[in-house]
C-alpha cells in the first residue's frame, strides 16, 4: 500500500513528456502491458496507444526488433529450459526457439568483407600515423586476408 502510494506521488510530479519515456521503455525493454504501464505511470490505456503509435518505429515495432536479437532469444531459451526443468508445461516450441537461437548466432558469427575492410582501413590509419613503415606490411597482410575472406564467402 504504502509502495503504490509513493509510485502514484511520484508519477504525479512526472511531465507527460517523461511518462512517456518512460513508459516506452518499461513497454519496449521490460515487456510490460500497457495495463501494468497504466498502472505504474498513471496514464489512460488511450493515451498509451496514442504514445506508441505515434512513435516512429512504432513502441511494439522496437519491441519485435529486441524480442529477436540473439542475446533475448538466447535468454527466452534458456528460460523455458528452466521451467522445462523445474517440472513445468513448455510455454513456447522450444525446438523452434532453438533453432532460431542457431541462426541468429551464425549471422551474427558472419562478418561480411565490407565490415572486415572498414574496420582494417581504420586499423591501418592509425598504424600508418604512428609508424609509417610498419603500416606498410601490416597493410598488405590486411589486404591477403580481405582476399581470403571475400573467397570464403564466394
Amino acid at each position: 500500500m504504502l509502495k503504490t502510494a509513493l509510485i502514484c506521488v511520484m508519477t504525479k510530479k512526472l511531465s507527460n513528456e517523461k511518462k512517456k519515456q518512460y513508459a516506452e521503455e518499461y513497454y519496449v525493454n521490460h515487456g510490460m502491458t500497457y495495463e501494468e504501464i497504466s498502472d505504474r505511470l498513471d496514464v489512460s490505456m488511450p493515451t498509451l496507444s496514442k504514445w506508441s503509435n505515434d512513435s516512429n518505429p512504432t513502441w511494439k515495432e522496437k519491441r519485435a526488433k529486441i524480442i529477436t536479437n540473439p542475446v533475448k532469444l538466447q535468454q527466452l531459451f534458456l528460460e523455458e529450459a528452466e521451467r522445462v526443468a523445474k517440472g513445468e508445461t513448455p510455454t513456447i516450441n522450444a525446438d523452434a526457439l532453438l533453432k532460431l537461437v542457431k541462426a541468429s548466432n551464425d549471422v551474427v558469427n558472419t562478418i561480411s568483407p565490407s565490415v572486415i575492410f572498414a574496420v582494417l582501413k581504420e586499423c591501418d590509419l592509425f598504424i600508418a600515423n604512428t609508424d609509417p613503415n610498419m603500416a606498410k606490411s601490416i597493410a598488405q597482410c590486411h589486404k591477403m586476408f580481405l582476399l581470403h575472406k571475400i573467397e570464403e564467402e564466394a
